[in-house]
């Protein structure tokens, strides 16, 4: 079995850097990724770090995104 890299998301991190299209296109390949394994895709390991508050935003927000996906099937 091949080994999976793992994805990091450093929500602390992305706050400092520069919103272009490059960092966009990266961004939504992770989260990409992310959606694919919650709809029963391959699974990733995911390590997620930020403060507490923008790690609870963020899976609220990745929640919300799978409920719509749902609603569209």
């Amino acid at each position: 079995m091949k080994d999976l890299t793992s994805i990091e998301i450093d929500l602390n991190k992305l706050k400092n850097e520069k919103l272009d299209e490059s960092w966009l296109v990266t961004f939504g390949w992770l989260v990409k990724k992310l959606l694919r394994a919650v709809f029963g895709g391959p699974s990733i390991p995911v390590n997620l770090k930020g403060n507490p508050s923008d790690v609870s935003s963020f899976l609220t927000t990745l929640s919300a995104e799978k409920r719509y996906m749902q609603s569209l099937q």
